[in-house]
């Protein structure tokens, strides 16, 4: 997937890994886990493909990211994808064992809620940052129920962290809000066809 083709910008992959990886590692030390999950656990936070964390960087002005902020995208973006795990039974991520498959659902489940308590620590507590977290989990709400509506749950699920880790790399810039939605819509899309799942 080309972001290019959708009009963002995204920081470099090795250049922002060196500026979170620090903050990731930290968090995953910090976590009331078993001594035996805390490595796993660490390698699993900076293990990503850090893309909401690359565009708010990319996107925003020269001299006005901030390190905490996509950190706390990241950490959000991580919270899910645990959470995920226990609800779709996937045993691995990120090419090792899931959280809840080696360690169990309950640990799994209060290191998400650890993650997202995190996240909120270092992003801007307002409107926005409630209506995707409302977002993210009505779309898992709706698709546990039956909902089949795929563009639905990948908007509710992906697309709207990519647009709000726009929004805080140029408040106000709708458009750039659109993109980076139709962005992760796309990348959404993609993801599920490669797993088989569209």
């Amino acid at each position: 997937m080309n972001p290019s083709a959708h009009g963002l910008r995204f920081a470099p992959a090795g250049w922002t890994r060196a500026r979170l990886a620090k903050g990731l590692a930290a968090v995953a030390q910090a976590a009331f886990l078993p001594e035996r999950a805390r490595d796993a656990f660490a390698a699993f936070l900076v293990g990503g493909k850090l893309l909401r964390a690359r565009l708010y960087f990319g996107e925003c002005a020269p001299g006005t990211g901030r390190a905490r902020t996509a950190l706390g995208l990241e950490l959000l973006h991580a919270a899910s994808l645990l959470h995920d795990d226990i609800v779709d039974g996937d045993r691995f991520r990120r090419g090792a064992p899931a959280l809840w498959a080696a360690e169990g659902t309950a640990t799994a489940l209060l290191a998400g809620d650890w993650l997202l308590a995190e996240a909120v620590s270092r992003l801007p507590v307002d409107a926005r940052l409630a209506q995707v977290l409302q977002a993210m989990t009505r779309a898992e709400l709706r698709h546990l129920a039956g909902g089949d509506d795929p563009a639905a749950y990948a908007r509710g699920k992906t697309a709207e962290l990519f647009a709000y880790a726009a929004s805080l790399a140029r408040p106000g810039d709708a458009a750039l809000r659109r993109r980076a939605l139709r962005f992760g819509l796309a990348f959404q899309q993609a993801d599920d066809a490669a797993d088989g799942g569209g």
